[in-house]
């Protein structure tokens, strides 16, 4: 998050940037204090993707057991993945 801070709870998908040649599969995971993982057999493979976080504060409101967005619309970023298994962290921007 801009503050410093990982955030608490939300989800995290990767869809491939169809724009950018890239035909490769997509993955979604959950964010758990800051921290995600995609199932190794749903995982996506090096190339262009379009990563969508939306983080959530962690504190069950309502319906939503992940509690309220910390950010008024899904954070987006292009990224070029790797075609190692490796990992990637993202600073979330408030707008």
């Amino acid at each position: 998050m801009s503050d410093g801070k990982p955030a608490p709870a939300g989800e995290i998908s990767f869809e491939p940037d169809s724009a950018a040649g890239n035909s490769g599969p997509g993955s979604m995971g959950q964010i758990a204090n800051g921290k995600y993982s995609l199932p190794k057999d749903q995982g996506v493979i090096g190339g262009k993707y379009i990563v969508t976080i939306t983080p959530f504060d962690g504190v069950p409101f309502g319906e939503s057991l992940q509690g309220k967005p910390l950010v008024k619309a899904p954070y987006v970023e292009k990224v070029d993945l790797p075609a190692k298994n490796g990992t990637l962290d993202f600073k979330v921007i408030q707008k």
